[in-house]
């Protein structure tokens, strides 16, 4: 198992300053950035668990919200796409921009998208669940960064 190493970041975006969470594996392939639109989603447990084993599996995470604490509070600013959309450009941006993660594959994920588990909730409350959308995220994004042989 790989040590990871985890960083509190904040990215600047139009004024916002937008919280995120930088793990890095010892060495990795690839970067995976969680998008989160609303709240304080870098915390989220499930999200957290996800991150972990993909950087246990060589691959490096960035989980931030593109939203700041007040905004979050904002319906329109949680809906609005254009807004979100920019600010995960920016992220995605400054990951290009940093010395420990420039030239690296970039992935992206919505945590809410994992709908690969048959008779799984949107929760991934039942047992196995989460274990199963980690380990098949785990091999998609190893697949996707790795050269092929």
């Amino acid at each position: 198992m790989n040590q990871s190493y985890d960083k509190e970041v904040t990215i600047q975006s139009d004024g916002a300053r937008l919280s995120g969470i930088l793990g890095r594996p010892p060495r990795f392939a690839g970067i995976v950035l969680f998008a989160h639109g609303s709240g304080s989603g870098r915390f989220s447990p499930r999200n957290n668990f996800v991150a972990n084993v993909l950087q246990n599996g060589g691959i490096g995470t960035l989980l931030v919200d593109l939203l700041e604490e007040s905004e979050a509070l904002d319906r329109e600013k949680v809906f609005d796409i254009d807004l979100l959309a920019k600010r995960l450009l920016t992220c995605a941006h400054w990951l290009r921009q940093q010395l420990e993660t420039r030239g690296l594959s970039l992935g992206y994920c919505c945590p809410k998208e994992f709908i690969i588990v048959p008779r799984a909730s949107h929760l991934f409350e039942e047992k196995g669940a989460l274990e199963k959308v980690a380990e098949l995220a785990l091999d998609w994004f190893l697949k996707h960064f790795l050269p092929q042989a």
